[in-house]
């Protein structure tokens, strides 16, 4: 029973806390990288990002944004980026989207 609970506080300790959180600015970064790049998903992302603050309730256009932007940085073979879209909620990614270009 012991040995259990140390392997499980050793898991918990190794793991990094970067991958249990969005990160907004990292996210907000990388939209603008995208948005300004010359990747084919540039104009994408800047449509999908138009798309969500016309209607930022809508879930198909944050799906859509997320799908664009996973696509996006895995061509660009930047897998960091790929992350730092995950645990992002809505309003994070809203807030990535009207922030890119400050």
């Amino acid at each position: 029973m012991t040995i259990r609970r140390a392997w499980i506080l050793c898991v918990v300790i190794v793991v990094p806390t970067h991958s249990f959180a969005c990160d907004p600015s990292v996210l907000r970064e990388n939209v603008n990288r995208l948005e300004e790049s010359d990747s084919p998903f540039a104009g994408t992302i800047i449509f999908d990002c138009i798309d969500i603050l016309r209607d930022p309730n809508n879930e198909k256009l944050l799906n859509k944004f997320v799908s664009d932007f996973v696509s996006a940085v895995e061509l660009s073979k930047n897998l960091n980026a790929a992350s730092a879209i995950d645990k992002c909620s809505a309003e994070d990614i809203r807030a990535a989207c009207f922030n890119a270009n400050d």
